[in-house]
């Protein structure tokens, strides 16, 4: 078997057959789809049932609600294709998505290819990313870590196809069941350590949906879960020959904190001691002092820059009117 669509499902009935209908309309077949139904409360279970039941390639796993990387971990250690690839079960798969995929697999002996997505409302799409990287083989590595690190675009779990024996299936993943942020980044950089021949298709293969999801909800874990896992990537790579990889990570470290503080817009309460935890910490302020004077500080947006100089300094007023008053990203 070529392929297993691994997907975790939780409480998104509304959009659950909409995405199976994209995994019908394959035009390659040699797959098997793997359910991952993680204590769904409301009709996902059924919809789940009724649908391996008229469909023989595909099984669903019932289990207690754990988060998206228990969800994940459970799918991989069920899955028998020689390549896995992930779908969120509120979005959906192009219909010439393995088609494209294998294609590229059968060409280059690919062990890995990464593709784009377009970004879906529920009515339009626009690309997700443009022109991440030249279209072909990746000669170094290195240059999908710089990614990872200052752009995210090579991040997502669901925008790249993997042979299954980089998955690290045997590693115990239970530490990091509480983090439900940076989860992708956790789990693609053993991926890509591993990988021997990475191929960047640059084409879109895949709708990312924005109306659903944490979007538009405030996690107080979001800065912490981002440092947790930071913490984990940074021994993983150290050994890859990335330049300047603790400045790199220092930045991904501010960026988490800069996610975190405007994640407020959409708190019930502005929180200033949720805020003056992030500024006290030990990690961010190495960061600071690392990446703040240092030539890596070009790349945030000029907001970015705003609201950490000023989480930086304390003034949590100013972050709360300036929040209250742009609103949006």
């Amino acid at each position: 078997m070529k392929f297993s669509i691994l997907v975790p499902i939780y409480n998104v009935g509304d959009y659950l057959n909409e995405m199976l209908s994209s995994i019908d309309a394959q035009d390659f077949t040699d797959y098997e789809l793997v359910l991952v139904d993680d204590g769904s409360t409301d009709e996902c279970p059924e919809i789940c049932d009724r649908y391996c039941e008229t469909h023989s390639f595909a099984r669903v796993i019932h289990k207690p609600n754990g988060g998206l990387i228990s969800a994940r971990r459970a799918g991989i250690a069920e899955a028998q294709g020689e390549y896995v690839l992930f779908v969120d079960a509120d979005d959906c798969l192009k219909p010439d998505a393995l088609e494209s995929i294998n294609d590229v697999i059968e060409k280059n002996g690919s062990d890995v290819v990464i593709y784009n997505a377009d970004i879906y409302d529920g009515t339009s799409r626009q690309v997700f990313f443009e022109h991440e990287l030249p279209e072909g083989p990746v000669a170094d590595k290195r240059v999908i870590y710089d990614k990872l690190f200052l752009s995210y675009s090579m991040n997502s779990m669901c925008l790249k196809t993997m042979k299954r024996t980089l998955l690290d299936a045997d590693r115990d993943y239970t530490g990091f069941y509480d983090c439900a942020v940076a989860e992708d980044l956790l789990q693609s950089v053993p991926v890509y350590i591993a990988a021997r021949n990475i191929y960047y298709l640059d084409k879109p293969l895949y709708d990312y949906r924005v109306t659903t999801g944490m979007t538009h909800k405030c996690n107080p874990m979001y800065y912490w879960s981002n440092r947790k896992i930071n913490l984990d990537i940074r021994e993983r790579l150290k050994n890859e020959g990335i330049e300047d990889l603790d400045k790199k990570a220092a930045f991904h470290i501010l960026i988490a904190a800069y996610a975190g503080t405007t994640q407020m817009k959409y708190a019930d309460t502005f929180d200033s001691a949720q805020l003056e935890k992030i500024r006290s910490d030990s990690e961010f302020k190495s960061a600071w002092d690392k990446v703040w004077d240092s030539s890596y500080s070009a790349y945030f947006s000029k907001k970015q820059k705003l609201i950490l100089k000023m989480l930086h300094d304390g003034n949590y007023s100013l972050i709360k009117l300036l929040l209250k008053i742009r609103g949006g990203k």
